[in-house]
């Protein structure tokens, strides 16, 4: 594989492509900052983080990796207009079943939240 600045995974660190354009070794990299030369080379150049906290420090990524979360999902017309029709059915059917269960059978107040 030839080692140009085109190759480096995207999801290495900045810090560390900057390092790695003025030491040019992947073995160097691993000295100056402690680590094992195949994590340096995992993430260079197939973007594979290390898992133990402290050599991700070292290779400029955070102590704890970040979760990744899921997109929203994009809304339909009219999606809040039923959204809230349902909810107010559901707020409606709950007070019927509470009334209908109170013990003396009358309306009672009822103080949803």
């Amino acid at each position: 594989m030839d080692k140009t600045i085109e190759n480096i995974h995207p999801n290495a660190p900045k810090r560390l492509v900057s390092l790695w354009r003025k030491v040019r070794s992947d073995r160097q990299i691993a000295e100056l900052r402690g680590v094992n030369h195949f994590y340096v080379s995992q993430l260079l150049w197939r973007g594979i983080e290390p898992g133990k906290a402290e050599i991700r420090v070292k290779l400029f990524l955070s102590a704890k990796p970040l979760k990744r979360r899921d997109p929203k999902p994009e809304e339909w017309s009219g999606q809040k207009r039923v959204m809230k029709k349902v909810r107010q059915l559901h707020r409606e059917t709950t007070r019927t079943f509470k009334r209908g269960m109170s013990p003396n059978g009358k309306h009672e107040e009822v103080n949803d939240i």
